[in-house]
């Protein structure tokens, strides 16, 4: 693609997200009943401000980007639930996990690294930088689209454990690399003069990161993408995608799997090997992490807080408030109001 074709596209896109967090910044109130199911495309609640719904998807960049010196190495860095882009800006950093298989990255390619996974890095030129983006498993991100790869499509339609296959595994661990195109390091010299200047605010850098999503989707082929993301993906089939679009839909874990079509009990397995933990704690930490922005950022009386999050009445909403948040949501309002 020519350079101004691409780059009528990507000024359109910022302009396209600049408007919709521009909107998005004067919707003042929420009805409780109205639909928790934001479409991965256009939400982008990345700011802390209480305009903003709060039970649109979490933000997915856990840290500022981290620009690491290449002459102090080997690095050691460890992903555990979280993923990492590293973008070399030195020719020459090999990565090494603890298998001992290795992969040689320039400053002509990002490398990808899953989640739980331990690597080295050190450089064979021994000198220059390379940048480090931390971020978490988001269907803002893929959009909640799988790769094709995936031979079944998840329907909701397996009543039993026979047909529980239908979301399909990947295969093991490993990092990727892939080639950067010109827009894509234009975004990263973008990225790397930000960092440079000092700026540490994650709301930019969660709409950096929407950005380099877009350019992997728009500018690169859907094989090239899935092949480098294999292991950003769902490793059952769109399994995390429809747990975001439909936990806030359900009373109970029970519901949540019955919607899915699936036993409790291969629900329960599969929810585990996605998100490392039990449903009941997942759901428990997305309600805990929305009440609390809730009672800090906005003045939604507490019984429709309730409804809202599915609970039976105002003191259930307290008693999981004083076991989840440590403190009633009195007194978390109260705090909010003190002077730092």
């Amino acid at each position: 693609m020519k350079v101004r074709n691409w780059t009528r596209q990507y000024t359109k896109f910022i302009i396209r997200q600049q408007m919709v967090m521009k909107e998005q910044s004067f919707s003042l109130e929420t009805h409780p009943h109205t639909s928790s199911n934001p479409d991965p495309d256009e939400d982008l609640s990345i700011t802390t401000s209480h305009k903003v719904e709060s039970l649109s998807l979490a933000p997915a960049i856990k840290d500022a980007p981290w620009l690491c010196d290449a002459r102090r190495l080997p690095k050691t860095f460890e992903t555990e639930e979280t993923f990492l882009f590293v973008f070399p800006l030195c020719d020459h950093l090999q990565v090494v996990e603890p298998s001992g298989s290795s992969i040689t990255v320039t400053s002509g390619e990002v490398l990808f690294v899953p989640s739980f996974t331990h690597i080295k890095v050190s450089s064979s030129s021994g000198g220059g930088q390379f940048l480090v983006l931390h971020f978490g498993p988001s269907i803002q991100l893929c959009n909640g689209i799988c790769p094709r790869s995936c031979a079944d499509n998840y329907h909701g339609s397996a009543k039993s454990d026979e047909k529980d296959d239908s979301f399909s595994k990947k295969n093991s661990i490993l990092v990727t690399s892939l080639p950067l195109k010109e827009i894509a390091i234009y975004w990263r010299h973008s990225l790397y003069e930000t960092v440079r200047t000092g700026i540490r605010s994650l709301s930019f850098f969660e709409f950096k990161l929407r950005e380099l999503f877009f350019i992997f989707r728009e500018f690169y082929s859907r094989e090239e993408v899935e092949d480098f993301l294999r292991l950003f993906h769902c490793s059952n089939y769109g399994f995390r995608a429809f747990v975001y679009r439909h936990h806030w839909d359900c009373k109970s874990v029970e519901e949540l799997a019955d919607l899915a079509g699936l036993s409790l009990s291969t629900f329960k397995r599969i929810f585990k090997e996605e998100f490392r933990t039990s449903p009941l704690r997942w759901i428990n930490g997305q309600k805990a992490t929305y009440l609390l922005r809730d009672l800090e950022d906005s003045d939604i009386p507490l019984a429709d807080l309730a409804i809202k999050y599915n609970f039976s009445s105002v003191s259930y909403l307290c008693a999981f408030s004083r076991k989840m948040l440590g403190a009633t949501p009195y007194t978390i309002r109260q705090n909010r109001e003190k002077p730092n």
